[in-house]
């Protein structure tokens, strides 16, 4: 809606911006960062940069605190029990998310979130958990312990 009054002219790019940061200092939940991030592209230059890092905090806060909901363990670990191919997994991941906010986030964001989602506990525990919905057989005696051989060396022939 506000997106819309701005685009006919209704809402003036400085009345955008204090709507904008007031939006970013009370915070919105995941579902409503595109949006947002939208209303922040459309910012003109100088205010831009006054409204990117507070959304880029208030992104990397959800981020956070929805780590569970967002990235699923089944997607971070398509490539089975390597440590390091779910790190960049992941970290492709979290780009994609920003990117889908509008942001351009940092490597050192990036860094923390994948060091927050504890990838090898997780990892661990993810497959620790899909491999104990799988029994073994028991290991079969070997077959020459359970068949009676004759031994041809005996004297008792």
């Amino acid at each position: 809606m506000v997106k819309t009054a701005f685009e006919e002219d209704i809402m003036s790019i400085d009345e955008l911006e204090v709507f904008t940061l007031k939006v970013i200092s009370v915070g919105v939940g995941d579902d409503e960062l595109p949006a947002l991030g939208e209303l922040v592209a459309k910012l003109e230059i100088d205010n831009v940069f006054q409204a990117s890092e507070p959304f880029s905090d208030l992104a990397y806060n959800c981020i956070c605190d929805g780590l569970d909901d967002i990235f699923s363990e089944g997607d971070v670990f398509t490539n089975g029990d390597d440590y390091y191919a779910a790190c960049k997994q992941l970290g492709a991941m979290i780009e994609d998310k920003f990117a889908s906010w509008q942001i351009a986030p940092s490597r050192a964001m990036i860094d923390e979130i994948v060091d927050a989602f504890d990838v090898r506990d997780r990892m661990k525990n993810y497959f620790d958990d899909s491999n104990s919905h799988y029994t073994t057989r028991p290991a079969e005696p070997r077959l020459l312990e359970t068949l009676s051989i004759d031994d041809l060396f005996s004297r008792d022939r």
